[in-house]
């Protein structure tokens, strides 16, 4: 797919959606950076999942402004096909014609390859027969995907530790598929960084992992876990080392950080957005 890459293209990033408020609020924050970094110029941002919409700087000309919104799949007050077809109403005011839709997952499960893709074509139907103008809706590949989401994992260790003296095994700890072949991309990223797949859902699970490095040895572990933002599951995440090293007082687990609203998450975003258009 090839789409014109200018101000008449907005963008709507979609998260799985959550109780907590802090993906949300990394959400926007990460929309905020994505919209300064496709074009240093006035940027307008909405809020789908709070119902407001805001400038982040005043501008006269609706051409010059780039609009990035979000949006959850779950957990929130409408549908996406709703929240898309309110977003969409708003940036055919301001002048667009195309809406480019970036999911920010990591894995290529069910969301991203039949709920999103089901939503965004309801939204469709809905905009072909209510909106004055036509608007595109285009669906970029999902954030996970992306070439060099592997270097974007931070190991804590490898901050603090000489180069020439070797790391403590690590396990990347992921939500986890039951889908046929749904975590071949945590396996093969595990293996890109030299890590142990573990998985928060369905087994081996972390305590497994840790088990066995420790049978065989080894008693500094990291744990990075690969999700997007921090919330719920990070939490427990954390509350389930603090378990495990209670359990096991010999061990040392360092637990790292999810991904966060980093700029080499931005850069990732922006690849992507750039590569579809």
């Amino acid at each position: 797919m090839s789409l014109s890459f200018s101000s008449r293209t907005a963008y709507l990033l979609v998260t799985h959606g959550s109780r907590d408020p802090r993906p949300a609020i990394a959400a926007q924050a990460l929309a905020r950076q994505v919209a300064v970094h496709l074009e240093r110029s006035p940027v307008l941002q909405q809020d789908i999942n709070g119902g407001h919409f805001s400038t982040g700087f005043s501008s006269q000309n609706k051409a010059d402004t780039i609009l990035v919104g979000t949006a959850c799949l779950e957990l929130a007050p409408m549908p996406l096909h709703q929240q898309i077809v309110e977003f969409s109403d708003r940036a055919l005011q301001l002048g667009y014609s195309t809406l480019l839709i970036v999911p920010l997952f990591l894995l290529p499960g069910i969301h991203v390859r039949e709920d999103i893709p089901q939503e965004v074509a309801i939204a469709q139907r809905i905009l072909s027969q209510t909106a004055s103008h036509k608007m595109d809706l285009h669906i970029c590949p999902y954030l996970g995907s992306a070439p060099g989401i592997a270097e974007t994992i931070q190991n804590p260790k490898s901050k603090i530790q000489n180069s020439t003296t070797p790391l403590p095994p690590t396990i990347l700890l992921a939500h986890g598929s039951r889908r046929p072949g749904g975590n071949r991309p945590i396996e093969a990223i595990a293996t890109q960084l030299g890590a142990h797949p573990a998985y928060w859902s369905v087994s081996p699970g972390l305590e497994t992992q840790i088990q066995q490095l420790s049978q065989q040895g080894h008693n500094h572990i990291t744990v990075i876990p690969y999700f997007l933002f921090a919330g719920g599951i990070t939490d427990a995440i954390a509350q389930m080392v603090g378990e495990i090293s209670d359990r096991y007082p010999h061990l040392t687990l360092i637990l790292g950080q999810p991904l966060g609203a980093r700029d080499d998450i931005v850069r990732l975003i922006i690849n992507l957005v750039e590569a579809t258009q």
